[in-house]
């Protein structure tokens, strides 16, 4: 009986041998739609980790594609640092600069808290067609303003787009009051995982909401 298992052992070991074991390869993210308002998850990790003074490039890079437009001027009465923010394109940043922000979004009003409400702007730069919106979460009210050479065409994903970016930068807002000096070790170690972290989170709920 032993010898017969042996033999069968013998003629069972080459099929083991040669049995091709599958190659395991990396399979991408879905590419975003951003004809439904979907947002690169990386661009979102971006800007919630992003230094305060560059919160405003992070989101006017996160909106271009779903929404063009030639500015972006966000307004966080609540942040010491950095209360108005303004990425434009040059030819608009000194009249930008300009204005009494602080007054105009006054006058626009504050969303509820923990919503993000599209708010009336008047428009005061010449050249410039402004659309804003406001978000309130955690007691922190921030006001995104966007100005495009036209009138921007706003339907449910543009809405949910900006809406999204503006309720990220009030979160960040409320949960960074003062951020660590730059260039130290530490913080930058930080910033570096916190951005990962950030990213893996954020890719994980995209890749389950196209599931």
């Amino acid at each position: 009986m032993y010898r017969l298992m042996a033999e069968a052992s013998a003629r069972i070991q080459p099929d083991l041998d040669r049995r091709v074991v599958p190659v395991l390869r990396p399979v991408p993210s879905p590419a975003p739609d951003y004809r439904d308002g979907a947002l690169e998850p990386a661009a979102l990790a971006d800007l919630v980790t992003a230094a305060t003074s560059a919160v405003a490039e992070q989101a006017r890079a996160v909106l271009a594609r779903v929404v063009p437009h030639e500015a972006l001027v966000l307004v966080t009465p609540a942040s010491a640092g950095a209360p108005v923010q303004i990425a434009a394109a040059p030819r608009f940043r000194d009249a930008l600069a300009s204005i009494e922000w602080s007054r105009v979004v006054t006058d626009a009003g504050a969303a509820r808290e923990g919503t993000t409400e599209r708010v009336l702007v008047p428009d005061i730069v010449d050249g410039l067609t402004t659309t804003a919106w406001s978000a309130t979460t955690g007691g922190c009210t921030i006001w995104l303003v966007l100005g495009s050479r036209g009138t921007l065409e706003i339907g449910p994903p543009e809405e949910q787009a900006a809406g999204q970016v503006a309720m990220l930068a009030a979160a960040r807002a409320r949960r960074i009051d003062d951020d660590p000096p730059g260039g130290t070790l530490a913080f930058s170690r930080a910033m570096s995982l916190e951005r990962e972290r950030v990213r893996a989170q954020l890719s994980s709920s995209h890749a389950a909401t196209l599931s």
